[in-house]
């Protein structure tokens, strides 16, 4: 052996180097102790430094998925590798929980790095000092075994760290077979795997097997390093060569090598394993002469093997020695936790007698008595019996090293409870304790009480709970609660008998518990009935907060205010504290509101009303101050009409008392303005101070515009000697710019600026300001505010929106000069950005005051400065309907200059379709040279789709058919895209047709948008529907850069073409490399699979989603899945979809409902349309608007009877249901079947007596439904509302508009109603039947109408000419009266400023506004 050391072929290494290097992997025999005393902190902390974000991310580089994966893993273990870290840092150890936290997250994520494989073997070993070895060992391979199933790659790292866990765990295997399997796994052992394997001969005494490595090594050409020399001193020693053993070190000096410490360190250990003190002695003293000081782990380590070889009397010997420096405490709890897994617990015990020695010697007198938690942490984890460890508690308070160690004993064993720490070991301790004089305490049952629940075992805790009354432990109310209670049963009553039964009499704390117990239940009938049976025991204050908090989670009124006057009864003011009943009540109502969640604050407003109405006439009363905290609470969630309700628990007499200092108590809808005007004249009479009720009224007053009365006011207000405040002052100065009475505006500006100069207006103080001075001209005053807003910081989120309604309003003036001065004044002072919209107000101020020649000046100067041209369009539109070829040609040179000939050419083209001039703009096209811009088409499409202007872009798409470069697909995409706006699904399909005759092969883009549209109205899609595949996606794992939004918008883009097997299996493959989806990814693939119909994938789907965070199914989702099962027929499946909506208390959306409720209607299934209206009122507190099904379902069982009662029934809840409640359906169906209509008119005749008319209106609209206008006019006769509010017929007929058919047909039936024209506004109704007749291209009957006006002396208007002229122009009719010059536009902008009081009468309604504006007009 000395001869192969001593080759010159084997490298050295340069010693220094080495003893750096070894100090955290030498293997030296019998190392258990040495090697986890000796480490060194700071290589073991980089070993956790190792799983890094850098590390992690050098890994293995050429895998896509590890590196992606690796990174995520590394993001989430940040915080507990950290805590690692620092335990380590601290104490040289880590616990086998927190090891195990990390290798539960690697298993979650399905995979690891190289570098968190290699921390969670290393792990395994010495850092886990309070683990067995063989326990240490049995994780090692359990981590090793299951790292490989993820396919972690092995390399060599990993097996010498494998090797190195196997040293420190004395752990015993074949160096062969280690081998064996490296080279079966392609890996090559290096430098460090031979040394260790060297170690694991000479643990075991193998010189021979440690000299055939060592040939190996020689073989080929590794150094030999100190660690070497040092295990084969362990070696020789195991051996029973302890002379070989000392010859080492001369050997070393042979080769160069100079023995350190740790060298003789591991001879003084092998010296200690034969018990040879005196050869140890002579080491130490060689030691300290030759190399210095021996530092206190190498004696902590001596000690080890001293103690676990049978040689435990030397070990003080070796510990006085000791010289307690810097580390001590952590080597010394790592000894003692070594020495105590090996069963030497008298060693460990004398080690840790130590920490006492150690505190004498620093004890300032302050600091904590106690040392060695560890201890006994150690003892109780591994069951110590009883007298032993009793033992050492006791030595432990004798020695003064802990003054509690049995509490912490027996908190060690209820946080480690299971195995050997069982219940009956932790009772023990607690009946030590007891003997003791040791209090215990009924907390101290709870973890395993909390255990034995857990695992369903009631009768566990139940003995539990007897083993406290055995021991004489008072049983607190939270133990009944938590533990004892919900372990017995479900009724109040077996839990009483029950708990009799434990020896325990029934006082107040158990049914404090009970109460509690069954108000979390949500059966405050139960409390009550407790309540009658234990009048004396139940206290309803010890129960409070659950009580308040069962309400919104159950309202249940009746036994509540049971409860609640039992706390008003019971209850006895507090002379000391100063608290009355009414104050504690009403904190108890108080509470109970602030509990309620907005979201189900609607749902909670009737059973709130009755709970306040109820309590009230028990007579119970609350404090002033608490309604005040109630009724500020009830607006916060929007339930102010509850206040009233709450005001009746007020005392009147209280109140009543001073009724100016509780004005505030009174709501708006309980004191109107005459009863504050009648307190002010009150007060003044009697000189009190009225400065409250006067400023009420003067912001009432500004707040209604009213001037008269507001001026008068503030005289009174300043005459009187109060200050106005800012609010007041700002008030003022609106209700003075509404009145046009600006002086008086700036007046109040000026005193404002006077009273608070830091007081800030807001912009709409100043925009009616601004705009009068500027229309006064008097511009340097107007730009002088507008500098003030720049000081005064006077910025909005919606900054940009309120300066261009300024400049708006003066350009609707014509002001040109002053809307380009404080648009001028804007930018000098960077209060807007420059852009094309906020340029607009200023060339339309040109156009407005019909300066086309300036509106083209500004146009070229916006040109000039900003680059942007805003509303060249719309200038070149107004000069081609004027027929203005000067100036058109003007403008036509300056855009040729600016943006080229053929930009030029567009614009003129594009101003040619806007007027209708066809044939002009093909004619262009048409110009030899003239090629697509389809930027510039893209434009003019996106104008038509946005203005709906339908026949422009029909014309520019059939006009470009033959246009150079057009991009067909792209006009024809733009085109369906219109016409699915239009809700015209025959027409997109039109434009596939189209495009198949032109020849044009389509877009996937496009057979992509053809087919959402055709599925959205449930048609069938014609042709394949093309779908993203994987591969026309950007390349790249799917766990690169930011993993989980990459993936998820790839699926989502995949899910959203069509290609849902593809999503399907790209979710799939993501869900199996752990990537942690977000909910949107699911929502589309659930969305997706219902526009297919397949119900059973959307379930799946789902499936794997519940469990989120962040789960929820939108109202949408619900809504199409409702449909979609009823369109199964699946009937009981979208019921269910229903009730979990609600439940949720979340309102299904209308739709959904619709559809639910035909399905039932259809089925005269009334009983489920009355299940759907009860739980939607109840869990929304809103009305249920299907009331139309649930009277087809009366009429389908031809029970008129019980629709009727029905009716009257809803209609005494809430009068304003008669909108909502489908009387005009029903009686259309009615009217339509033939059926006695003697108890409807009955019925319309009771409300019509009680001042409610809708059933009128109802009426009377389903008989011009049903086209029986003699019916109708015997109701105009009989009722003389029709008559008076004769405008509900203008209601009728817009709510016809674009949605009925036969919508001339019923106008002109409106008309035949009046043949007089007595009471019908028939210039308004005869604006509509142009309308209709426009929308239905009927130019015949609208010449007729014309001409009727006429006949009729009724005045046709410029918009109806024009309309009319436009109408026969596109039928090539010719128009025989003069045309008004101007655009429709126009005369529609003048018919809305002359008619802005009733904007709906003549605006152009859009089909998307259609349903909007029925709901608004239509009395049904």
């Amino acid at each position: 052996m000395a001869s192969l050391l001593r080759s010159p072929k084997i490298l050295r290494v340069v010693p220094e180097l080495l003893r750096t290097i070894q100090r955290q992997s030498s293997t030296l025999g019998s190392s258990i102790g040495r090697q986890t005393l000796r480490r060194s902190v700071l290589p073991v902390r980089e070993n956790f430094r190792l799983a890094s974000t850098s590390s992690i991310l050098a890994q293995n580089p050429q895998s896509h998925g590890h590196v992606g994966q690796a990174a995520k893993a590394d993001n989430e273990f940040r915080v507990v590798l950290r805590r690692l870290d620092d335990m380590v840092r601290r104490t040289g150890r880590i616990t086998k929980n927190q090891l195990m936290v990390v290798f539960d997250e690697v298993c979650k994520v399905g995979s690891a790095s190289p570098n968190q494989a290699l921390l969670l073997i290393r792990s395994c070993g010495s850092l886990l000092p309070e683990v067995p070895s063989i326990e240490r060992t049995e994780l090692a391979h359990k981590i090793w075994d299951k790292l490989a199933t993820m396919g972690v790659t092995y390399d060599v790292s990993h097996y010498n760290a494998l090797l190195k866990v196997y040293l420190q765990n004395e752990h015993t295997f074949s160096p062969t077979d280690f081998l064996a399997q490296m080279e079966s796994k392609s890996v090559e052992p290096n430098r460090v795997t031979y040394q260790r394997l060297i170690s694991a001969y000479c643990l075991l005494g193998d010189i021979p097997g440690a000299t055939k490595i060592l040939e190996f090594m020689k073989a080929k050409e590794l150094p030999v390093t100190e660690g070497v020399f040092n295990s084969l001193i362990t070696g020789h020693a195991r051996a029973g060569d302890m002379e070989n053993a000392r010859n080492i070190l001369d050997v070393m000096r042979n080769v160069g090598l100079e023995p350190s410490q740790d060298t003789y360190g591991a001879l003084m250990c092998a010296l200690a394993e034969k018990g040879d003190i005196e050869g140890i002695e002579e080491v130490i003293q060689e030691v300290e002469s030759q190399v210095g000081e021996i530092a206190d782990r190498y004696y902590l380590s001596v000690a080890y093997s001293l103690a676990t070889s049978g040689h435990q009397q030397h070990v003080s010997k070796i510990l006085e020695r000791l010289r307690l420096a810097a580390g001590f405490v952590p080597d010394t709890i790592n000894l003692s936790l070594s020495l105590i897994t090996r069963g030497q617990l008298d060693a460990a015990f004398s080690i840790l007698k130590m920490f006492g020695a150690r505190k004498a010697e620093n004890s300032t007198g302050t600091e904590s008595q106690n040392q060695g938690s560890f201890f006994i942490d150690t003892l109780v984890q591994l069951g110590t019996p009883h007298a032993v460890l009793f033992q050492y508690l006791d030595a432990m308070t004798s020695e003064g090293l802990h003054t509690s160690p049995y509490i912490v004993a027996l908190h060690v064993g209820l946080r480690n409870q299971g195995g050997v720490v069982t219940n009956e070991y932790i009772l023990g301790i607690m009946k030590h304790m007891m003997e003791s004089g040791v209090a215990v305490r009924p907390h101290y049952f709870w973890p395993m009480m909390s255990a034995e629940a857990n695992k369903g075992n009631n009768e566990g805790v139940l003995q539990l709970a007897k083993a406290m009354v055995d021991m004489g432990v008072h049983i607190n109310v939270e133990t009944y609660s938590k533990y004892l209670i919900p372990a017995i049963g479900d009724k109040a009553e077996m839990i009483v008998e029950r708990i009799k039964d434990l020896g325990v009499t029934v006082d107040k704390q158990v049914l404090a518990a009970l109460c509690r117990h069954e108000v979390s239940k949500n059966r405050l009938d139960s409390v009550v009935q407790l309540l009658n049976s234990f009048p004396d025991l139940v206290v309803v204050s010890l129960f409070r907060t659950g009580l308040i908090n069962s309400f919104h989670r159950s309202p249940q009124v009746e036994p509540l205010v049971t409860l609640v006057n039992n706390l008003w009864t019971q209850f006895d003011d507090d002379e000391n504290t100063g608290i009355s009943k009414q104050d504690y009540v009403g904190g108890v109502l108080y509470d109970l509101v602030r509990a309620i969640p907005e979201a189900k604050a609607a749902s909670l407003k009737p059973h709130l009303q009755l709970l306040f109405d109820k309590l009230a006439d028990k007579g119970i009363q609350i404090a002033m101050q608490r309604f005040r905290g109630i009724r500020n609470l009830l607006d916060q969630i929007k339930l102010p009409m509850v206040k009233p309700h709450a005001y009746k628990l007020l005392d009147p007499a209280e109140v009543n008392s001073n009724p100016m200092a509780n004005l505030d108590l009174l709501t708006n809808s309980d004191i109107s303005v005459e009863d504050l005007e009648s307190h002010l004249t009150e007060l003044k009479e009697k000189d009190g101070n009225y400065r409250g009720v006067i400023r009420r009224l003067i912001l009432y007053h500004t707040a209604n515009n009213n001037y008269q009365r507001s001026i008068e006011l503030i005289e009174e207000f300043k005459a009187k000697g109060y200050e106005p405040t800012g609010a007041i002052y700002a008030s003022l100065m609106s209700v003075c710019s509404h009145h046009k009475r600006y002086d008086e505006a700036f007046n109040f500006k000026k005193q404002l600026e006077q009273a608070d100069p830091h007081f800030r207006l807001d912009m709409s103080k100043y925009r009616p300001l601004i705009c009068h001075l500027a229309k006064e001209n008097k511009m340097e005053d107007a730009l002088a505010l507008v500098q003030e807003m720049k000081e005064r910081d006077i910025g909005t989120d919606r900054q940009e929106k309120q300066l261009f309604h300024l400049l708006n309003e003066l350009a609707q003036e014509g002001l040109t000069d002053q809307t380009q001065q404080v648009f001028d004044k804007m930018v000098t002072l960077e209060l807007i950005k420059v852009n094309a919209n906020i340029l607009g107000p200023v060339v339309m101020a040109y156009i407005i005051k019909k300066d086309i020649q300036g509106a083209l000046q500004c146009i070229q100067d916006c040109q000039t400065k900003y680059g942007v041209m805003p509303h060249f369009h719309e200038i070149l539109v107004k000069l081609v309907e004027d027929g203005d070829t000067d100036q058109l040609q003007k403008a036509m040179d300056f855009t040729s200059h600016h943006h080229g000939d053929i930009n030029m050419l567009y614009d003129l083209i594009f101003a040619f379709l806007s007027t209708g001039k066809y044939k002009e703009a093909k004619k262009i096209f048409e110009t030899p040279g003239m090629v697509a811009k389809d930027r510039r088409l893209q434009w003019y499409a996106e104008q038509c789709i946005g203005k709906n202007q339908i026949e422009a872009l029909e014309n520019l798409v059939a006009m470009t058919r033959d246009l150079y470069g057009c991009d067909r697909d792209n006009v024809h995409f733009y085109l369906m895209q219109l016409y699915a706006r239009q809700k015209d699904p025959d027409k997109c399909l039109q434009v596939w047709t189209t495009m198949q005759d032109e020849g044009v092969v389509p877009k996937d883009r496009t057979l992509r948008y053809l087919a959402n549209v055709l599925r959205s109205f449930d048609r069938p899609v014609p042709f394949e529907v093309p779908q993203i595949m994987l591969d026309e996606l950007p390349d790249g794992h799917l766990v690169q850069g930011d993993a989980v939004l990459k993936v998820q918008n790839r699926i989502i883009t995949i899910a959203k073409s069509g290609n849902l097997d593809g999503a399907m299996s790209l979710l799939e493959e993501a869900r199996s490399e752990g990537v942690a989806l977000k909910m949107p990814a699911y929502d589309v693939m659930m969305w997706e699979y219902l526009k297919q119909k397949n119900t059973e994938a959307f379930s799946r789907v789902k499936n794997m989603c519940k469990d989120l965070e962040d789960f929820s199914l939108s109202r949408n989702l619900r809504n199409k899945l409702i449909m979609e099962y009823l369109h199964k027929g699946d009937e009981e499946a979208a019921h269910q979809v229903y009730d979990e909506q609600i439940q949720e208390g979340i309102a299904p959306l209308r739709s959904g409902m619709r559809h639910l409720a035909s399905y039932y209607e259809e089925r005269g299934n009334l009983d489920r349309l009355m299940e759907m209206k009860s739980k939607y009122e109840e869990k929304t507190g809103e009305n249920f608007s299907m009331g139309k099904s649930i009277l087809a379902a009366y009429i389908q069982r031809d029970d008129i009877s019980g629709a009727v009662s029905f009716i009257e029934q809803e209609l005494e809840k809430d009068t304003t249901r008669i909108r909502r409640v489908g009387l005009r359906s029903f009686f259309t169906k009615l009217i339509q079947k033939a059926a006695d209509m003697q108890q409807v008119s009955e019925m319309v005749d009771k409300l019509n007596d009680r001042d409610i008319d809708g059933g009128v209106w109802q009426l009377l609209f389903a008989y011009l439904d049903c086209n029986q206008v003699e019916q109708a006019k015997a109701m105009a006769e009989k009722y003389p509302v029709i008559k008076e509010k004769s405008s509900g017929l203008i209601g009728y007929i817009i709510s016809l508009l674009g949605r009925d058919s036969d919508m001339i047909g019923k106008i002109n039936s409106v008309l035949e109603m009046d043949n007089a024209g007595d009471y019908l506004d028939k210039r308004t109704i005869y604006f509509y039947l142009f309308k209709a007749y426009d929308q239905h291209n009927n130019w015949e009957d609208a010449m007729k109408l014309h001409e009727r006006m006429l006949e009729e002396n009724v005045p046709v208007t410029d918009f109806n000419l024009k309309r009319l002229a436009l109408l026969l122009q596109r039928n090539d009719q010719l128009v025989p009266f003069d045309e008004p010059p101007e655009s429709i536009n126009h005369y529609r902008e003048l018919s809305r400023l002359e008619h802005k009081d009733n904007l709906t009468e003549i605006e152009e309604m859009r089909p998307e506004d259609e349903g909007s504006r029925q709901a608004h007009n239509s009395t049904d």
